[in-house]
């Protein structure tokens, strides 16, 4: 009776996600969930100790991720998804049409949207620490309460009625964190797309592989990443 031994079901995968990788991937989505979410009314005593520290596991999620990027395992590093944005758009082309080639470990497109990602995860990041800090609190808040304490007038200048009094000046960083937050829930709902089609088109969960760490061993429609 012809049919696949459990050994052979066993070399058809192979270990693509490390522990690492997996767990960081689903903290970020967990923690940014719950960022996004309770940011509506985040001066409101526990939302906005909810979304603090939602968005410093995130920061410390990201810092260990790109550090593991340059030392991780070899699916995890950095180097073996660098592609040119050129090859990134030709790959999407191509997947869309269901002809693309299949990668171990995250194909161009994929590649850009976890870079993307990173850096909008990491503006998100930076901007809401000064948001923290000009409220007065965080590691940020002395150099910003240091930047934003107003100048008093040099003795002898001549001052409008109601050009000095003293209020904060104008915070684009309240803004700016608005804005990369709402870009990063863009991308996230773009990345997720992706990678259901992905999945349709290679007939293979790229969800559970990000779970198992497990993903089919290499085709004829496979390509090495670099």
């Amino acid at each position: 009776m012809l049919g696949a031994s459990p050994t052979q079901d066993k070399v058809a995968e192979v270990r693509v996600w490390d522990l690492l990788v997996r767990v960081g991937h689903w903290l970020l989505v967990a923690g940014f969930s719950i960022a996004y979410f309770s940011s509506e009314g985040a001066d409101e005593g526990v939302r906005q100790f909810v979304h603090t520290y939602a968005g410093f596991a995130i920061a410390a999620v990201l810092v260990l991720r790109i550090v593991w990027g340059f030392v991780g395992t070899k699916y995890a590093r950095f180097r073996s998804f660098l592609f040119s944005p050129l090859t990134a758009l030709r790959y999407f082309l191509q997947l869309v049409r269901r002809q693309s080639a299949r990668y171990l470990g995250h194909s161009p497109a994929g590649a850009m949207m976890v870079f993307a990602l990173l850096i909008c995860l990491a503006m998100t990041g930076v901007s809401g620490l000064v948001v923290y800090a000009q409220d007065g609190h965080g590691p940020l808040s002395p150099l910003v309460q240091k930047i934003e304490r107003p100048q008093r007038p040099a003795p002898g200048t001549t001052v409008q009625p109601g050009q000095f009094r003293g209020e904060r000046p104008p915070q684009p960083a309240r803004a700016a964190h608005q804005v990369f937050g709402n870009l990063a829930l863009a991308l996230v709902i773009l990345h997720v797309c992706g990678v259901l089609w992905a999945s349709f088109a290679h007939r293979e969960n790229l969800p559970k592989a990000m779970v198992t760490g497990r993903k089919r061993k290499g085709g004829p429609e496979t390509v090495p990443n670099p």
